[in-house]
C-alpha cells in the first residue's frame, strides 16, 4: 500500500505504470495487480522471491507515491493468471477511512493472522459493510455469487433490482487490462438468511481478466444468463473456459436460459467443453424475482461460508 501523490488523470498514470510493468515484469516471473482507490495505490505482486526484491526496491524509488508499507506477505500458489490487470475505483470515501482498513489489516498480521491476498484486496476496495455482517466474528465470511449474461445488461439489471428489493447501494467499480479491456462490475450486499451474500454483475470481457479471476476463485457461484442467441451464448461459453483455466479453485456454474431449447443447446455445448454445470433453469432473463429464486435455491444448498484467514509465513521482502 502507498499514498499517491497526484489526484488528477490517475487513470493515465495507471497506464504509464502498466507500460514500465509488462517491459520489466514477465521476463522475471511476476504477475501484477495493481489497484487505485482514495488516493491509496494498492500493488500486488507474485512470483519469485528476488524478483520481488528487486522490483519493490524499485517502486520504493518512485515519486509518484510516498508512505509505501506492506500489508501482506505469503508464500503459495499463484493467484494473479495473467502479467498485468489493474482496476480503478469511484470510492467516495476518504484516504483516511482506507488507511484506517489498511492499519487493522496491519494489526492484524502483527496479531499473526492474515487474510489470503484476495481477501486483503477485496477488504481494501470493497470491504462488506452490512451492519449484521460486520457483527459476525469474521468479517470475510460471506457467500459471493457472480452473474454474467450472454448479452444485454440482464447480470447488472439483477444486481439494479436487488438492490432495490433491500433498500441498499449498488457498488460500481472499473477494471483494465494489458491491452485495454476496460469494463465495469456492480455489487450488492444483503443479508439472505443466516449469511451475508454479496452478489456480482460481471461485464463479459471482464471474466478474463486478471485481477477478476484471481477475485472469483472463491465466489460460491457463478450465474451464466444465457440469450437464445448461439452466437452470444457460445461467446459466452469459450469465455468462461478461457476464464477457469489453471484456477485452483472455482466457482460453481449455473444455467439460465429463456426457454427449454436454449437450455438444451447450452447444455448440449458445455459437456464438449467440460465446464461442469451443477444446475440449469429456463428462466427469462428480465424476470428478476425468478431469477433471484433460482439463485436462492442454489445458495441453499452450499455448505456455510468459510474463514479466508492464513497464517502468517516467516517470509521477508528484506534480503
Amino acid at each position: 500500500m502507498s499514498q499517491s501523490r497526484e489526484r488528477e488523470q490517475i487513470y493515465s498514470t495507471m497506464e504509464s505504470i502498466r507500460e514500465q510493468a509488462l517491459r520489466h515484469n514477465p521476463a522475471l516471473g511476476i504477475h501484477t495487480a495493481l489497484s487505485w482507490q482514495s488516493g491509496w495505490f494498492i500493488h500486488w505482486a507474485e512470483g519469485p522471491i528476488d524478483g520481488l526484491r528487486a522490483l519493490f526496491d524499485r517502486v520504493l524509488l518512485d515519486s509518484r507515491h510516498t508512505g509505501q508499507q506492506v500489508v501482506h506477505l505469503s508464500e503459495g500458489r499463484r493467484l494473479l493468471m495473467t502479467p498485468w490487470s489493474m482496476m480503478l475505483s469511484g470510492s467516495r470515501e476518504s484516504p483516511e477511512e482506507l488507511g484506517r482498513r489498511v492499519q487493522a489489516l496491519v494489526a492484524l498480521r502483527d496479531l499473526g493472522r492474515q487474510y489470503a491476498p484476495h481477501s486483503v484486496l477485496r477488504q481494501l476496495i470493497a470491504p462488506m459493510r452490512l451492519g449484521a455482517a460486520l457483527k459476525l466474528p469474521d468479517p470475510e465470511c460471506y457467500h459471493r455469487i457472480g452473474v454474467c449474461s450472454a448479452w444485454g445488461t440482464a447480470a447488472f439489471d439483477l444486481v439494479e433490482w436487488l438492490g432495490r428489493e433491500h433498500g441498499v447501494d449498488v457498488q460500481r467499480q472499473r477494471f483494465a487490462g494489458e491491452t485495454g479491456l476496460d469494463s465495469g462490475s456492480e455489487y450488492v450486499d444483503f443479508m439472505a438468511g443466516a449469511y451475508p451474500c454479496r452478489v456480482i454483475a460481471v461485464a463479459r470481457s471482464n471474466l478474463t481478466h486478471g485481477l477478476r479471476r484471481a477475485l472469483m476463485q472463491d465466489w460460491d457461484l457463478l450465474a451464466l444468463v444465457f440469450s437464445g442467441e448461439p452466437r452470444h451464448d457460445d461467446a459466452l461459453l469459450e469465455r468462461v473456459q478461457e476464464s477457469m483455466q489453471d484456477l485452483s479453485m472455482r466457482p460453481q456454474l449455473l444455467a439460465i436460459a429463456p426457454d427449454a431449447a436454449c437450455l438444451a443447446r447450452v447444455v448440449h455445448h458445455e459437456r464438449a467443453q467440460a465446464l461442469g454445470l451443477v444446475g440449469c433453469a429456463p428462466v427469462p432473463p428480465d424476470d428478476h424475482a425468478l431469477l433471484w429464486a433460482e439463485l436462492s435455491d442454489c445458495l441453499g444448498q452450499l455448505q456455510a461460508p468459510c474463514s479466508a484467514g492464513w497464517p502468517v509465513p516467516t517470509l521477508s521482502l528484506r534480503a
